[in-house]
């Protein structure tokens, strides 16, 4: 039956030419950044169903970072930038950052089942499932346009990895840089990079982009005192950057690539390589005035090296779609995806510890629908089919209702699916697809038309919890496979705009996970509070931004609890004729605080990862238009 379910809807598809290429997606017409809190709400965002929708008619709590918060705050990874999102939380150890929220944050689950995108390209690798978002990541910030981070289930159109959220990475275009930019920086532990980046828009409606990069760290030394085991490393690393993005006449193609060293103190035989890239081609054509065909296919790369061991995977898939709008509210969207990840292997001293391929074909429909002129409906399902695997259903209903301008309630219920990674499959015998039950209630209230409030609670239930892939399940006994989890917790955040362009932003989110026997889960903060504050200090040319975190205390590896941080950012930015710069200086009260790292445990250390004390960055750049 499945069989021909796929081939039936398959032929429909292929009748409506629906393979010819197309891109998805539509770009903010203006600054988020410099509009009333009632013009934000209708302000579009690229949701996780992969269409152009509002944010008030998004069925969940939408945060968006802006290129211009990137300016203001001075975040220099994408890291930072999620760091400062309601909800999120960032930890670290020397090699790599650990992305937790919505009540789930193990070290080793890296994304923590949490997926990106970069420009509709689903960026996490086929081995691991991490999405790379620190020195190793495939974007520089000063070519993102926007961030968005949409919460909750979006598996009814991604499948595995957005299991818990999508954050969508929005890059600039050519026209937006408009010339050659060029920036240095320089900073503490040695910090350099530099950027070349060129940008154009010609008559013919040829947009084009181009940038390269390179950065240099000397980083810190890490001894007991930062990761309480008895062998010292550097932080020292590099990396190389490479990103193009094109678009013509419906045609786009995108490009990145990346390779980050790792430098060790010991001997070069210890220097790690991450490898890291994709391209992606897309095209775009409409079938009559209320149907428009899209296809999107690309090809991924990770590759990880470490003396004689080496990892990774390569894929490629062909997604197809078409968008149907049938009334003025109401569009129905039915699409199928291809995904074939032909390589996923580990090699030791040539040797291959295992080799996996892996094709899964996914059907899937979303239809968004007009109850009432106040009452919104939402039902997404998607059908993912992986080899020998069974087949997984992933629905979600959401409803949307609006009683008055500026105040917008919103319910959503839903059952997710996620396939183990590959390395997770290769560890543990039959090893289950996730399961999670999720149920979610939203309330986005103006309040005049200067301030924003958004409030949220969630509760998800999880079966078949897969920690991902231990080399040593004795030595971590006490985290076990296969555990259910129940997780709830609440959000809100407040917005205000000041008429001299001042902006206030202030998160509070609350997290509660646990096993069926009510053990606390490990790197979870309960508590997480955030403040951003950006003023104008000389008109439009200089700008201050106050960057404060609180992450509430988590329990540790020794099951015990860590204490919580407070954490402030300072950082002045500006532009002045051709010219632009800023200075921050992080973590300005020197605050002494561990984070949780998972290879700090894994080399016998208890886990606890020194974070970085007060240090100082600046960045100059000129942009010759």
């Amino acid at each position: 039956m499945e069989c021909l379910i796929i081939r039936v809807i398959s032929s429909v598809v292929l009748f409506l030419g629906i393979l010819q290429p197309v891109c998805a997606g539509m770009q903010v017409a203006s600054e988020i950044v410099d509009i009333p809190f009632e013009q934000l709400l209708q302000t579009e965002v690229i949701t996780a169903e992969r269409l152009s929708r509002q944010i008030s008619a998004a069925p969940s709590a939408v945060s968006v970072v802006t290129a211009q918060d990137i300016r203001t705050f001075g975040y220099r990874t994408l890291g930072d930038i999620l760091s400062s999102m309601r909800g999120l939380n960032v930890s670290h150890d020397e090699d790599y950052g650990f992305l937790t929220g919505r009540g789930f944050a193990n070290p080793n689950d890296y994304a923590g089942r949490i997926s990106l995108l970069i420009d509709g390209y689903l960026a996490p690798d086929n081995l691991w499932g991490q999405i790379y978002f620190e020195h190793d990541g495939l974007i520089d910030v000063e070519l993102i346009e926007r961030v968005e981070y949409i919460p909750g289930s979006g598996s009814t159109s991604y499948g595995d990895s957005a299991f818990l959220g999508v954050i969508n990475v929005v890059t600039k275009k050519g026209g937006d840089i408009g010339g050659v930019s060029v920036s240095a920086e320089s900073g503490s532990h040695g910090w350099r990079r530099k950027r070349v980046s060129y940008g154009q828009r010609f008559e013919n409606g040829l947009d084009f982009l181009l940038s390269v990069s390179a950065l240099e760290t000397s980083g810190r030394t890490l001894s007991s005192e930062n990761r309480e085991d008895f062998n010292p490393l550097f932080e020292r690393q590099g990396n190389r950057r490479l990103f193009m993005k094109s678009s013509y006449r419906g045609w786009s193609l995108e490009t990145g690539w990346l390779v980050r060293a790792l430098k060790s103190p010991y001997d070069t035989v210890f220097d790690a390589e991450d490898r890291n890239g994709f391209l992606s081609l897309k095209h775009s054509a409409d079938l009559g005035s209320s149907v428009r065909q899209t296809t999107h296919v690309y090809h991924g790369h990770y590759r990880y090296s470490l003396s004689s061991e080496s990892s990774g995977g390569d894929w490629w898939g062909v997604d197809n779609k078409l968008v149907i709008n049938l009334a003025q509210r109401d569009t129905l969207v039915l699409g199928m995806e291809y995904r074939d990840d032909y390589q996923q292997i580990q090699e030791i001293d040539g040797l291959r510890v295992f080799e996996m391929d892996r094709q899964t074909v996914s059907l899937y429909g979303y239809y968004d629908f007009s109850l009432a002129d106040d009452l919104q409906a939402t039902f997404g399902a998607r059908v993912d089919s992986r080899g020998d695997h069974a087949a997984t259903v992933s629905p979600r209903l959401a409803l949307i209702y609006s009683p008055r301008p500026g105040s917008v309630f919103k319910g959503s219920v839903g059952m997710a699916n996620r396939q183990p990674t590959a390395a997770a499959e290769s560890a543990f015998a039959n090893t289950a697809p996730e399961r999670l039950r999720s149920a979610e209630l939203v309330w986005e209230q103006s309040l005049g038309v200067s301030t924003r409030m958004i409030a949220a609670v969630y509760h998800y239930d999880l079966n078949n919890y897969n920690i991902g892939w231990w080399t040593d399940e004795e030595t971590f006994e006490s985290f076990e496979n296969h555990r259910p989890l129940s997780a709830k917790g609440a959000e809100l955040e407040l917005e205000h705009l000041w008429d001299n362009g001042t902006r206030l932003k202030v998160s509070f989110a609350h997290q509660d996970t646990r096993t069926a026997d009510s053990q606390t889960i490990i790197n979870l903060p309960k508590n997480v509070i955030k403040l951003n504050l950006g003023s104008p200090v000389y008109g439009d040319n200089l700008r201050v931004g106050l960057g404060v975190r609180y992450v509430g205390r988590y329990l540790g590896w020794m099951e015990t609890y860590d204490p919580g941080s407070l954490v402030a950012d300072l950082t002045l930015s500006g532009e002045y004729g051709k010219w632009f710069g800023s200075l921050s200086v992080r973590n300005m009260a020197n605050a002494r605080y561990a984070e949780l790292g998972y290879l700090a445990y894994y080399d016998g250390g208890t886990g606890r990862y020194g974070a970085d004390g007060r240090n100082v960055w600046l960045q100059i750049g000129y942009t010759f238009k």
